[in-house]
């Protein structure tokens, strides 16, 4: 599934991006947890259309800083998620958080 949201926050541009989410490993539990648990699926993708993807067509996950959400402390797993469709998740290789934000009240890195 495909989601059709603003470019950014500002930005009346609208673009393309893979239904996706974050999540976070709980070496208690042993399992993966969607960092959004809390946050309404439809909310986070209002006009969600299938799409099909065609040999070297991409379409973007979207820009994020992880490190920059709270809920993530240094040495920390992270993972990526896109669900295509109703198919099973597809999950990134975990990676190890080893850095926080840089400016405080700000949530992530700014990119110039």
């Amino acid at each position: 599934m495909v989601c059709e949201v603003r470019e950014d926050w500002d930005s009346m541009s609208c673009v393309l991006e893979v239904a996706n989410s974050i999540e976070k490993w709980d070496p208690n539990s042993k399992k993966w947890e969607d960092i959004f648990r809390d946050v309404d699926k439809s909310s986070r993708c209002p006009h969600a259309t299938a799409t099909r993807l065609w040999p070297l067509q991409s379409v973007s996950g979207g820009e994020v800083a992880v490190a920059g959400y709270d809920i993530f402390a240094i040495s920390e797993k992270a993972r990526f998620v896109v669900f295509p469709g109703n198919r099973k998740a597809i999950a990134t290789t975990p990676i190890l958080i080893d850095e926080h934000r840089t400016v405080a009240g700000v949530p992530f890195r700014v990119r110039h």
